[in-house]
C-alpha cells in the first residue's frame, strides 16, 4: 500500500509548477497592456503550455511511482531505483510512456479551468 510513498513530496510540485508557469507568463504577457488580464483564448492557451510543462517535468517519476506500485516483482524499493532500473532497460523512452494520454487529460482540463478562472 505505501509503495511509492516517497513520491508524492515530488509530485505534490505539479501544481506549483503549473501556476508559477501561468503566472510569469501572464506577467509578462500583459506588463505592456492598459488592461492587465488575459483573453479567454489566451488564458486556455497559456494554460494548455503552462499544464504541458509541469507534466512533462513530473512525468517520470510519476511513472516510476506507478510501475512501482503495481509491479509484484519489483528488485528496486525506491522511486530513484526504479527510474534507474527504467532507465537501463528502455532508455529514456521508458520514462515517458504513457505521456499522451495523460497530457491529453491533463491538458484540457487545466486549460479549461484557468479559462474560466
Amino acid at each position: 500500500m505505501y509503495k511509492g510513498i516517497q513520491a508524492y513530496v515530488v509530485l505534490c510540485f505539479k501544481p506549483a509548477l503549473q501556476y508559477t508557469v501561468f503566472e510569469r507568463v501572464k506577467a509578462s504577457l500583459v506588463a505592456n497592456r492598459r488592461n492587465k488580464s488575459l483573453t479567454a483564448t489566451e488564458s486556455f492557451l497559456l494554460g494548455m503550455v503552462a499544464r504541458t510543462i509541469s507534466t512533462i517535468l513530473i512525468f517520470p517519476y510519476l511513472r516510476a511511482k506507478v510501475v512501482l506500485q503495481t509491479s509484484t516483482t519489483a528488485t528496486t524499493s525506491s522511486i530513484p531505483q526504479m527510474l534507474g532500473a527504467m532507465y537501463n532497460k528502455g532508455g529514456l523512452a521508458s520514462w515517458f510512456q504513457g505521456l499522451g494520454p495523460e497530457l491529453t487529460r491533463g491538458v484540457l482540463s487545466s486549460a479549461f479551468m484557468l479559462m474560466i478562472k
